[in-house]
């Protein structure tokens, strides 16, 4: 696409946050050069997560542990492929699929497909895994894309609700279902926001840990075992599970253990906290190591950033908060924070993309009209994998396709209040080299071909496609008697900041 295109009217990002307990998604229009807010896309009644059948298909299931799930995110990379039935598929095919079944669901709500798909990762991700995911999906058919750590993402979409400044230095907290992920986030020297030190990897401690803990505890109170019926212990689980989301407002529950209502336990915030209370201590130091590898004290951070649905324990917030002694900043939703970040990422992507040629100075627009060799392009590097106080990052290059051609045109100059999205992006249907008109292209430190399949990339040397994403233009559970089920509602604002 060439400088001054028409304008995107009627076209949307879409950011996606593929966990391995939930998915979520969320939409953000391109209007007249800018970008709507972000909106919860509804994947069904409730949470869902990704379900694989044995003929490898793959769907979107409620989370109440009928489906036959996968946890497919951590095994992208992993040379061991995903069994399903007697058919091995790679992870990374499987969480593309997933991908094209949010995009459907999109494509139906809104009438036409997205224009640009953002779908974060985790921030700790090298960039060989990224580039195994990247081809994936390039694979599957999705046509313009880019990956974005989601921890850059969650803050981004804080950013853009006005509850931080465009260039906040924070530490990222979000507790997932199985792991703990964490990272450090401000201005770097390439880029507004960006990882301030490479994330350290995921503490394998999660929401699925918290509620093994509430079962164990509602399981002693019985005194002795219950459940020789089939379907027991699941329900035991759902009601657990409801039990502790309702305790994130509510002081005291009931926890129905046979779904008749004749058997209960009692279970108490307190008696919640007592047994989270150590490992979430441990995990705010984990917090705290990170600050201390990113260079910085805790005094430096502007606050920290909760995502994740573990984050709703109340506890959590507490021990940060005393731990830390910095604000904190959670969303309406912590599970949702990523994607709404990725939407509106992806909605920036679009909206610079149609900026008229006279937005750019007259040297950049000469600049874009230079086509360079993709060969020689700067090889990018992961978000944030150079320390601070390291320098600009060295000019690397990678051979691509003889003959093929990409252009790197001039970066959008920033309004007030506006940050531009940068990164790599796979555009089309192979993985290769990636053709980016020049507007479109702006967005990216650089274009470069992914490593051959099964080589591997360290945080150092990422040898592949990497999106990196930045901060862009900005423009509640239940209490009561826990019964199996129980879901909670999503939305895309954020709460205030926490103290």
């Amino acid at each position: 696409m060439r400088l001054g295109a028409p304008v995107h009217n009627g076209e949307y990002g879409l950011g996606i946050d593929v966990g391995d307990g939930t998915v979520s998604a969320a939409v953000c229009g391109a209007v007249d050069g800018g970008t709507t807010g972000a909106t919860v896309l509804p994947l069904g009644d409730g949470r869902v997560t990704t379900a694989v059948d044995d003929g490898g298909r793959v769907a979107l299931a409620p989370v109440d542990g009928t489906a036959r799930t996968r946890h497919l995110v951590a095994r992208v990379g992993d040379p061991v492929p995903v069994y399903a039935g007697d058919h091995p598929v790679p992870a990374a095919e499987l969480v593309a699929a997933a991908v094209q079944r949010v995009r459907e669901l999109a494509e139906a709500r809104e009438g036409r497909p997205d224009s640009w798909t953002v779908l974060t990762v985790p921030p700790s991700w090298s960039g060989h895994r990224r580039a195994v995911l990247a081809r994936a999906l390039a694979s599957s058919g999705v046509p313009r894309f880019s990956l974005v750590s989601a921890a850059v993402a969650a803050v981004h979409h804080h950013v853009v609700a006005g509850d931080l400044p465009g260039e906040s230095t924070v530490a990222v907290y979000d507790l997932g279902a199985g792991t703990l992920d964490t990272a450090v986030v401000g201005p770097t020297p390439e880029e507004p926001l960006g990882h301030r030190a490479p994330p350290p990897a995921p503490l394998p401690w999660g929401g699925r840990d918290v509620d093994d803990a509430v079962v164990a505890h509602v399981v002693g109170c019985l005194g002795t075992p219950q459940g020789e019926a089939p379907g027991w212990a699941r329900a035991l689980r759902a009601a657990c599970v409801a039990a502790k989301e309702a305790l994130s407002t509510a002081t005291v529950v009931r926890v129905d253990v046979d779904g008749s209502g004749d058997g209960t336990v009692r279970l108490t915030r307190e008696e919640l906290d007592e047994v989270l209370a150590e490992p979430t201590r441990d995990s705010a130091g984990m917090l705290a190591a990170a600050v201390a590898a990113a260079g910085l004290r805790l005094q430096d951070l502007e606050a920290v950033v909760l995502a994740g649905g573990g984050v709703r324990v109340p506890l959590v917030a507490e021990v940060l908060s005393g731990e830390l002694g910095r604000p904190l900043v959670v969303g309406a939703d912590p599970a949702l924070t990523p994607a709404l970040g990725a939407a509106a990422l992806a909605a920036e992507a679009l909206a610079v993309e149609a900026l008229p040629v006279e937005t750019f100075p007259v040297e950049r627009q000469v600049a874009a009209a230079t086509p360079v060799v993709a060969g020689s392009l700067p090889h990018a590097a992961p978000a944030g994998s150079d320390a601070p106080g390291r320098g600009p990052r060295r000019d690397r290059t990678r051979p691509s396709a003889a003959g093929e051609t990409a252009s790197r045109p001039p970066r959008r100059t920033p309004r007030r209040n506006s940050r531009l999205g940068r990164g790599v992006v796979v555009a089309g249907a192979a993985v290769g080299l990636v053709l980016l008109g020049p507007a479109a292209a702006g967005l990216f430190d650089a274009v470069v071909a992914p490593a051959p399949a099964g080589e591997e990339a360290t945080a150092e040397d990422d040898a592949g496609v990497i999106a990196r994403g930045t901060a862009t233009v900005g423009g509640g559970s239940g209490g009561g008697t826990a019964t199996r089920g129980g879901g909670t509602g999503g939305g895309a604002g954020s709460g205030p900041v926490a103290r």
